[in-house]
């Protein structure tokens, strides 16, 4: 496995942890998400960066990342209405 979809794999991981910390009863939860949330973003645009720089584009990359921009929206939507 590349490392573009190593960082993908990565991002996927930070999901449920990002969730976790985000509705977690503890200080500096939301701090805390933040960073997890930017973390996850600076791997978004690494991994595609890499692939095409290092032209490792792969299936695996592709599918992913079709699915995986459908939900930072979804979840900044969520994260305002809070």
């Amino acid at each position: 496995m590349n490392l573009p979809n190593k960082l993908t794999l990565l991002r996927i991981l930070l999901i449920p942890l990002f969730l976790g910390v985000l509705y977690a009863d503890i200080s500096h939860a939301k701090p805390l998400a933040l960073a997890i949330f930017l973390l996850a973003s600076a791997t978004d645009w690494l991994d595609g960066f890499l692939a095409r720089r290092l032209r490792l584009i792969t299936d695996f990359g592709k599918e992913t990342e079709f699915f995986l921009h459908l939900k930072p929206e979804r979840l900044r939507l969520n994260m305002n209405m809070h």
